[in-house]
């Protein structure tokens, strides 16, 4: 357990996370099933460490890890990969069901908030998606989506993108 497991959240740990992508492309393969892969990252989470304190930090780090647990279907997965970034998979999605599964958490998260002494804590998301394609492995799905969160991150943050894949007809 201690070697799937983050010890802050509680959550899957980024060897797991990676382990399971590479098992639903294995299965997308054998299977017309959809996945979906997000990232979410707690924005400015520096600057919370700096004003309130590496507690505050790590508190709202929870808070986040819980909201998406807690309101993700049962056959999804998260994970907490590093300071702040979070990973959601998301089985049976289309573009538009990952788009609004994102925003539900987002939306989710920024409501939440906790006590630390006096000071109200709460923070935000911002949000990068793709659905996966067959041919992807780990790292170039992880590439996709970590674009789709640099282009909200130029916007100021505090939102979702997700990559739209067009076929040609």
């Amino acid at each position: 357990e201690l070697a799937l497991i983050d010890p802050l959240t509680r959550l899957a740990n980024q060897s797991f996370a990676k382990e399971q992508i590479q098992q639903y492309l294995l299965e997308m393969m054998r299977h017309d099933i959809k996945v979906g892969l997000a990232l979410f990252k707690i924005d400015n989470l520096a600057a919370v460490a700096e004003r309130q304190g590496s507690e505050a930090s790590e508190q709202l780090q929870k808070i986040a890890a819980q909201t998406l647990k807690c309101n993700c279907r049962p056959l999804d997965m998260v994970a907490r990969l590093d300071n702040g970034l979070f990973l959601g998979l998301f089985r049976n999605v289309t573009t538009n069901h990952l788009h609004a599964a994102c925003e539900k958490l987002r939306l989710l998260f920024a409501k939440s908030y906790y006590m630390l002494g006096d000071s109200l804590i709460r923070g935000t998301f911002s949000a990068g998606g793709a659905c996966l394609k067959r041919e992807d492995t780990y790292e170039i799905a992880y590439q996709r989506c970590l674009g789709q969160l640099a282009e909200v991150e130029t916007q100021g943050g505090n939102r979702t993108s997700i990559e739209i894949r067009f076929v040609a007809v």
